[in-house]
């Protein structure tokens, strides 16, 4: 009975494994602030409203889409109102050919670089719903 136990008990940790392995992250913007200063008050900001990001090796700043209202919130804490006329995301190189190529599939413009892996993916805000929608599903899809 107890062998059966921990039998049952090895094959659950086993599957919780792997499937958090197979997790892929969300889609991640980015940002970089060059002054050091409001940098550093931006840092704090985000640590204060608990938001989750990493800074690169570069000081650019990648947090989750679903963060972008703090993150908007917190930049206009500290330089007023933003220009919100390009939006994006951070994607894995992996999946990011077939974001690019969904989004000329739709006529939606955008620009695309490439850096250690990942893909910044920026357009016009006026195609942020269509954009990111696509990110979504195409992100979605290769989870499966």
């Amino acid at each position: 009975m107890r062998v059966e136990i921990i039998k049952n008990y090895l094959i659950i940790i086993f599957y919780l494994f792997v499937i958090s392995c197979s997790v892929q992250p969300e889609p991640e913007e980015m940002t970089k602030i060059y002054d050091a200063e409001s940098h550093d008050r931006f840092i704090a900001i985000l640590d204060d409203e608990g938001v989750t990001y990493r800074v690169n090796e570069h000081g650019q700043i990648h947090y989750p889409i679903s963060e972008r209202s703090k993150i908007k919130a917190a930049k206009e804490s500290i330089w007023g109102l933003s220009d919100e006329t390009k939006k994006g995301a951070v994607v894995n190189e992996k999946v990011a050919s077939k974001i690019s190529k969904k989004l000329s599939d739709n006529k939606i413009p955008f620009k695309i670089s490439h850096e250690e892996g990942t893909s910044t993916i920026t357009w016009n805000a006026k195609y942020d719903k269509s954009a990111m929608q696509i990110v979504s599903d195409v992100i979605r899809e290769a989870e499966k």
